[in-house]
């Protein structure tokens, strides 16, 4: 699958439909159940294709023995998952549209790798699998919690294991090519020490029959960067799972446009994240981006999942505003960079902070200020850690504060 299919999928969705017979009663209720689910089957449809894309570009790309044979698997792996979602697709008995949307992101990170070769290709192409799956794995846990449709959350669970594995081989992998592989600590992948390890690395046979996922761990924060039990990421507690009246949903729809800003606010600061992953030359620099990713992408999976619950259409992106920083920062040399990055992260939390306090504590829904109250939390522990470590790098706070333009964080 090339750039130009994958680009005109995004642009365009995908239409997948599978004439059937008619549906039972309880049958067409799961089926408007995983229609509920759209968001959640649209990502990790999105997510395959990507890795498929990946795993294509490194078979032919890579000359080391151990990344290419990591790709293979990676490859029939995802091609499985990729099924099984098209099969849930076609089952339940309707046109259903799997489109894409916007994949940037996605379609940059790709072209970025593709441009590369030998053991740069390596490092690069390892690093970004042992920070999907640790982003594949987390979406997993807290979403076969969250999905309304029984489908959706055994598809989801049963992909679990899978994905601990391949954090696990890209972790053991990476270490092999001088990767950048940290990994949050809750992740617990298995590692051997590099130098001691066979040149190609053997990996278990692929599972057609995905097991029983086991015992769920959260994923916790680096310890670099503690954050207090009650923002941490968890699986949605019972209230959050149980149905939604539709008085409560019609309040919640009338909260959309702060939804939509929070939204973009977690697409924004992934995408930043995952820009200083890449261009800084500073561990402690790239451990809060990896650190920040990892909060910020749970933040977007809660907001997913409340507006699914809710029957509205909502998915990852932000404006031109928003998008004007991640130019800035791309523009920039790895001298200028870190202490750019760190200015805008006090800049962007201050301006979460007081925009959550105010209109998040202002919305109609309880819902929405439930979960405006939990994120602001963590906004908090992300001004702190961006405010110590900007200190240790030469950032002056206080003047980074007063040259922000809070007017301008509006319609993002």
């Amino acid at each position: 699958m090339s750039i130009r299919t994958l680009a005109a999928i995004a642009a365009g969705g995908l239409v997948m439909t599978l004439a059937g017979a008619p549906l039972s009663p309880l049958y067409a209720q799961e089926s408007t159940s995983v229609e509920a689910d759209a968001a959640i089957v649209r990502e990790v449809y999105t997510r395959n294709l990507v890795e498929l894309r990946l795993a294509e570009i490194a078979r032919k790309k890579s000359t080391n023995s151990s990344v290419k044979s990591f790709a293979e698997r990676m490859r029939t792996d995802h091609l499985a998952m990729h099924k099984q979602v098209t099969s849930l697709v076609g089952q339940n008995g309707q046109p259903y549209r799997v489109g894409l949307g916007k994949m940037e992101t996605q379609l940059a990170e790709v072209k970025q790798i593709e441009k590369l070769s030998g053991s740069q290709f390596d490092q690069q192409y390892m690093s970004s699998m042992v920070r999907h799956h640790q982003n594949n794995v987390s979406y997993s846990q807290t979403m076969a919690n969250a999905a309304r449709s029984a489908q959706v959350r055994a598809l989801l669970a049963n992909s679990l294991p899978v994905l601990q594995q391949h954090l696990s081989l890209a972790v053991q992998v990476g270490n092999q090519v001088g990767a950048n592989t940290t990994v949050a600590t809750g992740q617990n992948p298995t590692t051997q020490n590099p130098t001691t390890q066979n040149p190609t690395t053997q990996y278990p046979a692929p599972q057609t029959q995905y097991p029983a996922p086991p015992t769920q761990t959260q994923p916790q924060t680096p310890t670099q960067y503690p954050v207090p039990a009650q923002s941490a990421p968890s699986a949605p507690a019972a209230s959050e799972t149980t149905p939604v009246s539709r008085e409560d949903a019609k309040e919640f729809k009338k909260d959309s446009k702060f939804v939509r800003e929070a939204m973009a606010d977690a697409t924004l600061e992934i995408r930043l994240a995952q820009v200083a992953q890449n261009k800084s030359t500073q561990n402690n620099v790239r451990q809060l981006a990896q650190w920040l990713q990892g909060e910020h992408t749970a933040m977007q999976n809660r907001w997913l999942s409340l507006a699914s619950r809710n029957d509205m259409k909502l998915k990852p992106g932000f404006g031109p505003r928003h998008n004007d920083k991640v130019k800035r920062l791309e523009k920039l040399s790895s001298a200028e960079f870190d202490r750019a990055y760190l200015t805008m992260q006090i800049q962007n939390n201050q301006d979460y902070m007081e925009y959550f306090q105010k209109e998040g504590q202002a919305t109609r829904s309880a819902q929405v200020r439930n979960q405006a109250a939990k994120d602001l939390t963590m906004i908090r522990q992300h001004l702190k850690e961006a405010k110590t470590l900007g200190a240790q790098m030469g950032v002056d706070t206080t003047a980074a504060l007063k040259a922000r333009n809070y007017s301008a964080y509006k319609n993002n």
